[in-house]
């Protein structure tokens, strides 16, 4: 059975697709219910493994509850649910655990327990917990600050596809923190697979890679375009970005942006 990514309920990043170009797998029927947003079909499918004691089942559970998706949001449950699937050894659930404890979400919160789960999904191959510890060593949450700690997490974590990831990573590298060398065009390609993956804040630094023409060739158009899919992400900073952009443009150009952002799609990333 598949089971859900972090980042694909907190950011609608990605869909988990078959890689290369191997036979596919048939689909497990709720997460086929969940990416056709049929919540409560899913909801119902997992419920009913999770009794039987699938630890997939329960810690995707867990994510619907903990974002109210098909249930009444209830982060007391979602842990119940982590922490019975990471006792069955659920990389998942462990860094979800982490999560829920580095942001005191349904629990106190406490950075060190944060890292403890974060590095339990680690050593299980988990990238989004690469990403946790890299976000903890950031900021100089619960540990001693390190740049350079931080930005090898990250690209240990982006090399997964971790959208999160490239979009930190890319900006240590456009400033050559971390250890990094400052290098516009590697910076703008990690940001750009990120955005393309529907990572909101990426799409903004894009459109502003673009209309400084950092590390691409400047273009105004392609500004807006990925300015109007960072506005779709409900990010109020590109409200304004996409407003003087527009301003620059004909109305032809703006109307030709603005239909080619509704028929976007982000990119289908393979399996992690």
């Amino acid at each position: 059975m598949r089971i859900l990514s972090a980042f694909v309920i907190s950011f609608a990043l990605t869909a988990i697709a078959s890689a290369g170009v191997q036979p596919a797998i048939p689909e497990n029927p709720g997460m086929a219910a969940f990416k056709a947003k049929d919540y409560a079909t899913a909801f119902k499918i997992w419920k009913q493994m999770a009794a039987q004691g699938d630890a997939n089942a329960e810690a995707n559970l867990g994510i619907m509850y903990v974002r109210g998706l098909g249930v009444e949001k209830n982060p007391e449950t979602a842990m119940q649910l982590f922490q019975t699937s990471a006792a069955k050894g659920n990389g998942q659930a462990e860094f979800q655990l982490g999560l829920m404890y580095a942001k005191g979400v349904g629990v106190q919160q406490d950075y060190g327990q944060a890292m403890r789960y974060y590095e339990m999904a680690s050593e299980q191959g988990d990238p989004d917990a690469d990403y946790g510890i890299g976000r903890l060593f950031e900021e100089g949450f619960g540990v001693t600050q390190n740049d350079e700690v931080a930005a090898a997490w990250y690209r240990k974590a982006a090399d997964h596809g971790v959208a999160p990831a490239e979009y930190n990573l890319s900006l240590m590298v456009l400033k050559g923190k971390g250890g990094e060398k400052k290098d516009d065009v590697s910076a703008f390609a990690l940001c750009k697979k990120a955005a393309e993956q529907g990572f909101g804040p990426a799409q903004a630094q894009l459109a502003t890679m673009y209309e400084h023409g950092q590390g691409v060739a400047a273009s105004n158009e392609q500004a807006l375009f990925w300015s109007t899919l960072a506005v779709k992400q409900q990010l109020k900073m590109a409200e304004k970005q996409r407003a003087a952009l527009a301003a620059k443009l004909t109305p032809e150009a703006v109307t030709r942006t603005e239909q080619s952002a509704s028929e976007w799609k982000p990119f289908i990333a393979a399996a992690k």
